[in-house]
């Protein structure tokens, strides 16, 4: 019988060495399936899939921050990667996603999708002529589908900036015939809704904060599986799933942080395990509540 039946088999390798590779684990990010990311992933799927029309369906993915939109769109990524066919000196980008431009600006958008094919281009150029250049490059890497992550920062501010933002990437889908989707915050939703021509284009996909609930239970049981610690936690059983919980607040981020930081502590001490008294005693760890009070402050 294994010694580790609460982890992983993959793991087990991991186990006969260093602490300092198992502390190194315990902070690389991972993919734990949940139903909420599901529905998300089925959807961006459609997207891909659908035929090329004139109005092609775009999407919002709503949610707080840190509660693993970036997480689930770097997913769906990943199931379409970039090929390199060396023979035809040609690459197919299938999914491209880039982070939004802090700003809302047209030709730092245009820099920010550029940089996302590792484009040379010349920041002082018109936007007019960096936004050739880039359809050019969306046709010629066949992108089925644009994704455009923290989209709350791009269409901030005034509400002529927010719509010069939103017709280029109007621009891009309906010329293309591309599937656009924009992440981010409930801050991002208000601006697309502000006008019936952009909230008819943007079909809305929430992924929520977690509810105490069997699922979020299920998550925590997956999640001590990747965990390297040499001893079983019980991270789904009542007690210690409601403090986690709570700490986190329900967002799947600060949970990540919580167990990794834990984790790390039952590495170091030697008692291979995540209890109450680490949840309770975690030293840098700072929940989302008391980060505002701080700002606040």
């Amino acid at each position: 019988m294994t010694p580790y039946p609460h982890l992983n088999p993959a793991l087990h390798p991991l186990m006969e060495g260093s602490d300092l590779d198992r502390n190194q684990h315990v902070l690389t990010p991972r993919w734990i399936s949940y139903p909420q990311a599901t529905a998300v992933l089925d959807r961006l799927q459609y997207v891909f899939d659908h035929p090329r029309m004139h109005r092609m369906p775009n999407l919002v993915i709503v949610g707080g921050s840190h509660n693993g939109k970036t997480l689930v769109a770097g997913r769906f990524v990943k199931r379409h990667p970039a090929n390199h066919d060396l023979r035809a000196a040609r690459t197919t980008i299938p999914v491209l996603m880039v982070d939004a431009p802090l700003t809302p600006d047209e030709g730092r958008l245009y820099d920010q999708l550029l940089d996302g094919f590792n484009a040379p281009y010349r920041l002082r150029d018109d936007p007019r002529a960096k936004r050739k250049q880039l359809k050019e490059l969306l046709r010629e890497s066949a992108t089925r589908v644009l994704i455009i992550d923290e989209i709350h920062n791009m269409i901030a501010g005034y509400t002529a900036k927010q719509r010069l933002m939103l017709n280029a990437l109007k621009d891009l889908s309906n010329d293309l015939r591309l599937p656009i989707v924009v992440v981010g915050t409930v801050a991002a939703l208000r601006a697309i809704q502000t006008d019936p021509q952009y909230a008819n284009r943007y079909e809305r996909v929430s992924l929520p904060d977690w509810r105490y609930d069997d699922s979020f239970r299920m998550f925590l049981r997956q999640y001590e599986t990747t965990l390297p610690l040499k001893r079983a936690s019980g991270l789904a059983d009542e007690a210690l799933a409601r403090r986690i919980h709570s700490l986190s607040e329900g967002l799947i981020g600060e949970v990540a942080k919580i167990l990794a930081e834990a984790a790390r502590m039952a590495i170091s001490d030697g008692t291979e395990q995540i209890d109450a008294r680490k949840l309770d005693n975690l030293p840098y760890y700072v929940s989302p509540s008391q980060q505002r009070e701080r700002v606040e402050l």
